[in-house]
């Protein structure tokens, strides 16, 4: 589903270049989720960025299903990030004035879905995340383990092939986290998406399926 294929990107500091990534490679099946850990600073948060599209690599290259992204224009790499990707954040980043579930709908309604199966679909999803009873609660009213499951919802709503979460359960208490996360591996296998979920839990990050450690600026399985 996903091959990341020698990844290599760094950031100017001034006079100096600051190496990031260096020749990182990894493929993901569909089904299949990754912990990724590492230390703060050693560049998750940039991988997934690149994964994702938002930024491109100064080397290597993201295959999806065998394509490759590298020659993408813009338009083509929002496109492919609307209909294939699903994101998930340490802070939910919830739009504090529409409910639970108009919080689910809209990405659908962007996406061109009509209204009532975007309807359906939240209400499915929601129900699946325990949250059938807080459809109309907006954020403000929702604990953050709910807020989180909101998130997670929203990020599934559109069917992606592939889901990125960076520290998805990091605003959370341990007991909310290992509840958040048991709900968040049982959609991903039921939908058959690839996923990475960066993590500073390595607890959970070793009940994954496999569990890759960025460490200077290449990944090591283990």
């Amino acid at each position: 589903m996903l091959s990341i294929l020698n990844i290599s990107h760094a950031y100017k500091q001034g006079d100096n270049t600051l190496t990031i990534l260096n020749g990182c490679s990894l493929n993901v099946s569909a089904g299949q989720i990754v912990a990724l850990v590492g230390n703060s600073g050693a560049g998750k948060t940039t991988l997934l960025q690149l994964i994702g599209l938002l930024e491109q690599p100064q080397g290597g290259d993201i295959e999806i299903q065998g394509r490759s992204t590298r020659s993408l224009n813009d338009e083509a790499r929002t496109g492919l990030r609307r209909h294939t990707y699903g994101f998930v954040y340490q802070f939910h980043h919830l739009l504090p004035e529409f409910s639970a579930l108009e919080n689910v709908v809209l990405p659908q309604l962007i996406a061109g879905v009509d209204k009532q199966t975007a309807k359906n679909t939240a209400v499915e999803l929601l129900d699946n995340l325990g949250l059938g009873h807080r459809l109309e609660h907006r954020p403000k009213q929702l604990s953050g383990g709910e807020q989180q499951r909101v998130a997670i919802a929203r990020a599934l709503a559109n069917k992606p092939k592939i889901l990125l979460a960076d520290e998805p359960t990091g605003n959370l208490d341990p007991t909310t986290a290992a509840e958040v996360f048991s709900l968040l591996v049982k959609l991903v296998k039921d939908q058959k998406i690839a996923a990475i979920i960066a993590t500073h839990n390595h607890t959970l990050a070793k009940s994954m399926d496999r569990f890759v450690e960025l460490k200077n600026g290449k990944l090591h399985e283990k």
